[in-house]
């Protein structure tokens, strides 16, 4: 199991975050080449852990797990304060050994949890981001994103996994971590809120107001040098054969199919997905 806070906060740890951040305002020279914003766009287990150890690894890069930056840009910080705890929240998950779900995160010999030269910050919450856009009818938290970001571009980050993997793999955690057992509600349960994901991603394309740079999980890790290659470039950043070759090397060797390990996927619930799949565009290739 996994010992990295990224639980709601209370109101003391907010308010001692804030008092914390406050480092960030006499650090903000260390932040004065960056250039970009990004934020991740996914349900829950659509590979977002991996993509964003990734792209931390990246020495112009530094991406934060599950930090939540959405609420920080709503409430009371100035953009230095945020981006002090983006860069703090990559630092301790670095420190703890980033494991996460049973998976070790980490790229040996990389730069996850610091960096040489900054030029992208973001925030790896992707299914929370989903979510604020889902019920904020008027789009405000991205309002308040670009008020604060200034001359810097919001980029989102959109992962796409098949959908049975996805939703499959949704419900198994859950249940894991309740202690329940597979029955045709739980999937039920988790095919809705899957389909709530990316009603909210969706929102985002329809508005057509910010640039978003779309990664079909399956083909990261199939060819993993090559599309993190062609990410790295979207934000204007080369990347090196040596980091390529890094990352590569910590990648599975093939996605995992976690649909095949569940009895639930009666003809029924496949059609029931295929139908919710046909309202989305970027689900065009999958199928169970």
């Amino acid at each position: 199991m996994h010992n990295f806070k990224t639980k709601r906060r209370s109101r003391p740890q907010k308010l001692w975050d804030f008092v914390r951040s406050v480092q960030g305002i006499a650090q903000s020279s260390d932040f004065s080449r960056v250039t970009t914003h990004l934020q991740f766009l996914a349900p829950p287990r659509s590979g977002n852990t991996l993509v964003g150890s990734l792209l931390d690894a990246h020495p112009e890069m530094v991406i934060a797990h599950e930090m939540d930056s959405m609420h920080y840009f709503q409430a009371a910080y100035q953009r230095s304060q945020i981006d002090y705890l983006l860069l703090d929240n990559s630092r301790k998950f670095t420190e703890e050994g980033r494991q996460w779900m049973g998976y070790n995160y980490q790229v040996p010999g990389q730069w996850q949890g610091k960096y040489r030269q900054l030029k992208v910050l973001g925030d790896k919450s992707g299914g929370r981001s989903a979510r604020r856009i889902l019920h904020a009818k008027n789009f405000e938290p991205l309002r308040d994103m670009i008020a604060k970001l200034g001359d810097r571009e919001l980029v989102f980050l959109h992962i796409i996994r098949n959908p049975y993997d996805n939703i499959t793999t949704m419900m198994k955690r859950t249940n894991k971590r309740k202690g329940k057992t597979e029955q045709p509600e739980n999937l039920l349960k988790k095919i809705d809120h899957f389909f709530q994901h990316s009603a909210g991603i969706q929102k985002l394309y329809d508005l057509g107001e910010y640039r978003i740079i779309s990664v079909h999980h399956e083909v990261l890790v199939s060819d993993t040098a090559n599309e993190l290659r062609r990410i790295c470039n979207a934000l204007g950043l080369e990347a090196s054969q040596e980091y390529l070759d890094a990352c590569a090397g910590v990648v599975w060797a093939k996605p995992k199919k976690t649909r095949h390990g569940s009895d639930l996927w009666s003809a029924e619930m496949i059609d029931l997905v295929s139908r919710e799949m046909q309202s989305f565009p970027w689900f065009e290739r999958y199928s169970y």
